[in-house]
C-alpha cells in the first residue's frame, strides 16, 4: 500500500479507466455493459470533448486524494465550464436536466465525492456515436442498477440536450458501435 493509502490495483485500475476515457476502448469488457442514449445539443464531437475532460479530471482527482480525510479537494483540475458554469452549453445542460426532473443542480464540491472508489459503482466504458446522438457506455460488473446520478449530472452539464436513463446492454454490441474517432458511417 502506498502513503496515499491506495494499492498498486486500485491505481492500475484509475489507469485503466483514464485511459478508456481519452480514448475508445480496445479491451474486453465484462458480459453486460450499462448504456446511457445521449442527445447532445452541441456537435458529437464537442459534447465528447467535453465529458471526457469532465470525467477524466473527476478520475485523476479521485485517484490522487484521500476521500476520507477532512481537508477540502482542490476542484482546479476540473474544467471552469463546470465548476462555475461558465458557458451557454453548462447552462443549457443545467436547465435541462432539471426540466428532466432529476434532482437538483449539483455543488462540484459535493459532486466529487461521488467519484471516491470506495462508493462510486460504475467505471467509464466507452462513448460511441449513433445517428441520434452517442451512447456512454458504464461497466458495473453486471449489476443492472447502480448510483449514477453524479453521472447524469455530467452528462447534462457537458451538453446533454436530453438523456435516457441506462439500460443494460450486451457487450457484443457495444463492439459493433461506431467509435467517436471514425464518426457514423
Amino acid at each position: 500500500m502506498s502513503d496515499d493509502g491506495t494499492t498498486s490495483a486500485g491505481k492500475r485500475c484509475h489507469s485503466d479507466e483514464l485511459a478508456r476515457i481519452l480514448s475508445h476502448s480496445w479491451s474486453d469488457p465484462t458480459a453486460t455493459l450499462l448504456v446511457f442514449s445521449v442527445r447532445p445539443a452541441v456537435s458529437c464531437e464537442l459534447y465528447v470533448e467535453r465529458l471526457r475532460a469532465l470525467i477524466s479530471a473527476a478520475v485523476m482527482i479521485a485517484r490522487d486524494v484521500n476521500f476520507d480525510d477532512d481537508s477540502e479537494i482542490a476542484l482546479d483540475s476540473l474544467p471552469e465550464w463546470f465548476r462555475v458554469m461558465s458557458d451557454a452549453v453548462s447552462a443549457e445542460g443545467s436547465s435541462n436536466y432539471l426540466i428532466a426532473d432529476l434532482g437538483d443542480i449539483w455543488d462540484p464540491a459535493e459532486w466529487i465525492y461521488c467519484f471516491d472508489p470506495d462508493l462510486r459503482a460504475w467505471t467509464w466504458w466507452d462513448v460511441t456515436v449513433r445517428a441520434d446522438g452517442v451512447a456512454v457506455w458504464i461497466d458495473t460488473l453486471g449489476e443492472p442498477h447502480v448510483p449514477h446520478g453524479e453521472l447524469l449530472w455530467a452528462l447534462y452539464v457537458s451538453g446533454a440536450d436530453r438523456v435516457d436513463l441506462p439500460y443494460a446492454e450486451d457487450a457484443a454490441v457495444w463492439v459493433d458501435e461506431t467509435d467517436i474517432e471514425s464518426g457514423p458511417d
